[in-house]
């Protein structure tokens, strides 16, 4: 599936910025202009979960470039941490392991050597379903008891909720850190919602233009407004 995504408005950001569990798929429902070179909309609560995450690290690298600043705390010893992770090397070293199942069949189905078949799950279908439920929805027939779903869904139809190797800089212990791209790209946007406020304020206050002129505004053009107005007012108090 091919996807063109716009630039994100202030509307946008503020409907992400919501921060419940579908704010993400509702601000790429917004942001979605074309599927398939075809003009329309897709509910993308019906995308598989990696289909979603790759269109949100899609956004989130748009925004803020390739790496993901994370805070994680110790297991041990309860310190809080950063670490960065480079989004593009985590998908194309998913997108190597995927390549090795191939694509789906045309209704998004995968079948191995031994006959199981098997699908990725929805992006609503992964919010709401337990793991016996998945195994229910996704698998097919009745497969083998050993057969494990996870472990294939994670091969074919990598997503972007995971456990990172990271290791403590206070006490050295290496352990896991879970990294979401969906509730990283909503705190990502809800962090800026001051720096949102200030530049509606600095827009608003110099032009006269009212808060939905200037939220419709692409996010590029609001801060290039409001980066203007700033250095004309710091210019203004030097001179005088």
């Amino acid at each position: 599936m091919r996807v063109i995504l716009r630039e994100p408005t202030g509307e946008d950001e503020l409907v992400a910025a919501e921060g419940d569990a579908v704010s993400a798929s509702r601000l790429l429902d917004r942001l979605i202009t074309r599927v398939n070179d075809a003009a329309g909309l897709v509910d993308t609560t019906t995308l598989s979960v990696s289909e979603h995450d790759r269109l949100l690290a899609a956004v989130f690298t748009r925004l803020y470039g390739q790496k993901a600043a994370c805070q994680a705390t110790c297991a041990n010893c309860a310190e809080s941490f950063e670490f960065e992770l480079p989004l593009d090397r985590v998908i194309a070293e998913q997108a190597a392991e995927a390549a090795r199942w191939g694509e789906p069949d045309a209704e998004g189905w995968w079948t191995t050597e031994e006959g199981v078949r098997f699908r990725a799950p929805t992006a609503s279908e992964a919010l709401v379903a337990d793991a016996g439920s998945l195994r229910t929805l996704c698998l097919e027939g009745t497969p083998p008891d050993d057969f494990e779903l996870e472990t294939a869904l994670a091969a074919a139809a990598p997503t972007l909720s995971l456990d990172i190797s990271v290791t403590c800089p206070h006490c050295k212990t290496e352990q896991d850190a879970r990294f979401d791209i969906a509730r990283h790209l909503v705190r990502s946007l809800q962090r800026e919602l001051p720096f949102l406020l200030r530049e509606a304020h600095l827009i608003a206050s110099t032009y006269g233009w009212t808060h939905g002129e200037i939220m419709a505004l692409t996010r590029n053009d609001r801060r290039a407004f409001a980066n203007l107005i700033a250095g004309e007012r710091d210019s203004a108090r030097r001179a005088s």
